[in-house]
């Protein structure tokens, strides 16, 4: 089985779940939440579990991720074919007056 077909698999066992069953986590909020800098991403009151995070870091990794944001940042093509980048104009150009 791949691993989004894992994670597809995971989600389907755990899709109704009660949100409010995963609050009896201890730690929940620091399990599950993240910052950097000034900025704090809280994705506790979000449907994931250890195991949902689990397979969402595997398939990051074997889909290459971290290496796709890398290249990003040096500004490397890193879309395949199909991917169109976005096509807005800055802001004032290829707007009529």
């Amino acid at each position: 089985m791949s691993k989004w077909q894992s994670l597809q698999a995971y989600h389907a066992s755990v899709a109704t779940r009660p949100l409010i069953s995963l609050f009896d986590e201890t730690d929940r909020a620091a399990d599950f939440s993240v910052s950097a800098d000034q900025m704090m991403l809280d994705y506790s009151k979000a449907n994931i579990d250890s195991k949902t995070k689990d397979l969402l870091i595997d398939l990051a990794k074997v889909s290459g991720v971290a290496e796709k944001r890398v290249a990003m940042f040096r500004a490397k093509r890193s879309m395949t074919p199909r991917a169109a980048p976005c096509c807005t104009p800055p802001c004032g150009r290829g707007q009529r007056q």
